[in-house]
């Protein structure tokens, strides 16, 4: 699981920027790099210290977008998750809600990478994308978080096999795993139009697949408000969307395709069922 980051040479007060004080050394003409560590102030260091993750250098991309190079602790709570999603958003809340990244490239380290994007207007973590590795887990554990109107949707990648695709869905308390073969996750979006009070949220995933034809397939997930997550069967082969559309408890998907023998499609999802009619 983007935004820009708090200039670190400059103070831009109406969105109250924090800079650096010390510690700046110019790599590139579009990356400045702070190795100055114990020098070096920002909100960002003191999140970092009470995590107990060491920060070895920042490079700041094109004065805006920082990447912190960082070991983190391997520690039961590394491995958890929510604990991590939970320390990324700290850092995030003391970077003013602008993008950022975090490496730890040590072989030890379970931790790998993130891209972490806010809206520093709404002040708020739009998503989060990471990976960690072994002994946290037996199988992968690739994770990307999305933000919609039910809250934080977390989406493990399972996988075990190299082009064989298993996902799981994390909402609260509630989880759901399916398999999508030879096609991986590419994006999700999340359905709009009206609906009732307390209504399940659905989001529309869309996957891809090898080869030149025939890319893209897609699902529907309904999260419902007692967090129980439904998951369709894929749909759409060899088309593109034109149309999302949810009225009340349903939505309503419409594709069309180039591919000689596809004819336009629509796909209602209601009651936990993929209704679908084409057109001649």
């Amino acid at each position: 699981m983007a935004g820009q980051f708090l200039s670190f040479q400059s103070i831009h007060k109406a969105l109250k920027i924090i800079p650096l004080a010390a510690g700046l050394s110019l790599a590139t003409p579009d990356q400045t790099v702070i190795a100055d560590i114990p020098n070096w102030k920002h909100p960002t260091k003191t999140v970092f210290q009470s995590k107990g993750i060491a920060i070895h250098s920042v490079v700041l991309v094109n004065k805006t977008k920082p990447i912190f190079h960082v070991t983190f602790p391997v520690t039961a709570s590394t491995c958890d998750t929510s604990a991590l999603g939970q320390t990324l958003r700290e850092v995030s809340k003391a970077n003013g809600y602008w993008s950022y990244a975090i490496i730890d490239s040590t072989s030890k380290s379970t931790f790998l990478k993130t891209e972490v994007s806010s809206d520093p207007k709404k002040r708020q973590t739009t998503g989060i994308d990471y990976l960690v590795r072994q002994p946290c887990f037996s199988e992968s554990v690739a994770m990307k978080s999305f933000a919609c109107s039910a809250g934080m949707i977390e989406v493990f990648d399972r996988s075990v096999e190299p082009d064989a695709y298993n996902y799981e869905l994390r909402y609260q308390k509630s989880s759901a795993r399916f398999s999508s073969g030879a096609f991986s996750l590419d994006g999700i979006q999340e359905a709009k139009g009206q609906s009732a009070a307390k209504a399940s949220t659905f989001l529309v995933a869309t996957f891809s697949g090898p080869g030149m034809n025939c890319q893209e397939q897609y699902r529907v997930f309904q999260i419902a408000t007692t967090g129980i997550i439904e998951v369709s069967e894929p749909f759409g082969l060899c088309s593109d969307i034109t149309e999302i559309k949810r009225s009340g408890d349903s939505v309503l998907i419409k594709t069309t395709s180039e591919m000689e023998g596809v004819p336009p499609a629509s796909f209602l999802w209601k009651d936990g069922k993929l209704i679908e009619s084409k057109t001649p």
